[in-house]
């Protein structure tokens, strides 16, 4: 049991690194798209 605890909370780390991952990059386009209007 313990094991598949485990399992689920390195997935779900991983999920929430994909996550913040993608708003990252959402925020850096928005910052380049801002640099290339000016």
């Amino acid at each position: 049991m313990a094991l598949i605890s485990i399992a689920k909370l390195q997935q779900n780390k991983k999920a929430n690194l994909l996550k913040n991952l993608k708003k990252f990059a959402g925020k850096y386009q928005q910052i380049l798209k801002s640099l290339h209007g000016k």
